[in-house]
């Protein structure tokens, strides 16, 4: 899947590899995203189809509301980005496609560089656009916007225009408009030396992943696998000079416990410094349900202090269905299966169900369930037990139910009576932060929450 806003870089992309397709026996689909930011949006999403059209390729829309998804203290840029990359991957796993690929290009990547430095990137984060990440290609960084300008004159196509990277206010546009034009007047080969800047920048966060690699990657003796284990140890990023400490702490969250997105940098420096006194210290983590706590050079995941009242929530399916006492949303739709669904997830999960009404709740005395794996059905309580999940945080467990049976609960188990076998289709129900309203101030339930 090509995301595909019509402009003159994504229709040089979506151009080639039309005519690679059939050579390259690829299935290709373009992905456009109508972010609403301008009244102009939805006639640009209709030309946009009519390109697809005249390159003979299908065409998927979606529809994204910035300004309600948009998380507090976050930019619009930053809120429109992210909700983009969830949208396209969302059409992704819809349509069964196995990239995403995205038009950036070296421009792209010289301006990214720039706006790390202004904003004070730590120097193994100004490595600028990544090349692939996860199921995302970017095939087109070494080829300048010139060039693919160029190359649609050659071949007589005409891009569509966005009145929106005219838009000063737009960090990245101000930059692009303004600053860099003077900065290459003034000094030559400055793309060069951000491009090569972005390069060693990536290298020295190679060097550091396989350092910490090395030193981080052991849980704490009778643990589990680092992301449902309750505890593992963090010692050794104390025993890091102190310009190292940061780098870890976000490899650690990242790599060994899955965290996205990063917690706020002042909260993990605040972090560290207890960390460093070995004075007790609880790190909050966005969207999630438990926070970290530090005791003794050790990680647990622990509970926010304050506990919850009953809730209860019914919904149909497909649908989806806010947890205000949680902070978080539940949505439930169809999905194709996928490997990491018989891994598990701690916030989402692939299940079987015939469509019609499902509740989520937290738990209730007597609940009980059939884990994946166990001999027959268990209390919930032993089950959260066994699991070493804090008493404090059982409350804050929103737990599926389906025609009556407790189907997931997030984190610890699924039901096998809802377990994929092999289907080529499920459903799939996933957890995600409630947005804030757009004066940063947080909703009273994300203050209960946290």
């Amino acid at each position: 899947m090509v995301a595909f806003s019509g402009g003159p870089d994504s229709l040089a992309l979506a151009a080639a590899l039309a005519g690679l397709a059939s050579a390259r026996a690829l299935e290709l689909v373009l992905g456009h995203i109508d972010h609403g930011a301008d009244p102009g949006s939805a006639a640009r999403a209709a030309r946009a189809a009519e390109l697809a059209r005249e390159l003979a390729l299908p065409f998927r829309l979606e529809r994204i509301d910035v300004p309600a998804g948009r998380a507090r203290r976050e930019s619009p840029e930053a809120a429109a980005r992210r909700l983009r990359y969830a949208a396209l991957d969302g059409l992704r796993r819809r349509l069964g496609a196995t990239r995403i690929l995205t038009a950036h290009q070296r421009d792209d990547q010289v301006e990214t560089v720039l706006l790390q430095i202004a904003r004070g990137v730590p120097l193994e984060a100004l490595g600028g656009i990544a090349e692939r990440r996860g199921p995302i290609l970017r095939p087109l960084l070494a080829v300048s916007r010139v060039e693919l300008l160029a190359w649609l004159g050659e071949h007589g196509l005409v891009p569509l225009a966005d009145p929106t990277n005219l838009d000063l206010r737009r960090p990245r546009n101000r930059l692009r408009l303004l600053v860099l034009p003077e900065l290459r007047r003034r000094e030559h080969g400055i793309d060069d030396d951000l491009l090569a800047l972005g390069e060693r920048s990536r290298a020295l966060r190679a060097r550091l992943d396989r350092h910490f690699e090395h030193r981080g990657r052991t849980p704490i003796e009778g643990s589990e696998s680092p992301r449902s284990a309750p505890e593992i140890d963090c010692g050794w990023i104390s025993a890091l000079p102190p310009a190292l400490r940061l780098p870890a702490l976000r490899w650690m969250l990242a790599e060994v416990l899955g965290v996205a997105p990063m917690p706020s940098g002042p909260s993990m420096n605040a972090f560290l410094a207890r960390l460093e006194h070995g004075k007790p210290a609880r790190l909050r983590l966005p969207g999630e349900i438990r926070e970290l706590a530090v005791d003794g050079g050790r990680v647990a995941w622990a509970s926010p202090a304050s506990r919850i009242p009953a809730f209860s929530y019914t919904f149909s399916i497909p649908g989806e269905v806010e947890l205000p006492e949680l902070g978080l949303r539940l949505r439930v739709g169809r999905s194709r299966v996928e490997p990491w669904m018989f891994r598990g997830d701690p916030r989402r999960a692939g299940f079987v169900a015939a469509p019609g009404r499902a509740t989520v709740r937290n738990r209730r005395p007597g609940d009980r369930l059939h884990p994946i794996g166990a001999p027959g059905t268990r209390k919930l309580k032993e089950i959260l037990i066994d699991r070493r999940v804090a008493e404090e945080s059982r409350d804050r467990i929103p737990l599926l139910e389906l025609a009556g049976r407790l189907a997931w609960v997030p984190g610890v188990t699924l039901d096998r009576r809802f377990a994929i076998a092999d289907e080529a289709e499920c459903w799939l129900a996933e957890l995600e932060p409630l947005p804030v309203s757009e004066n940063g101030s947080a909703r009273a339930s994300e203050r209960m929450a946290h």
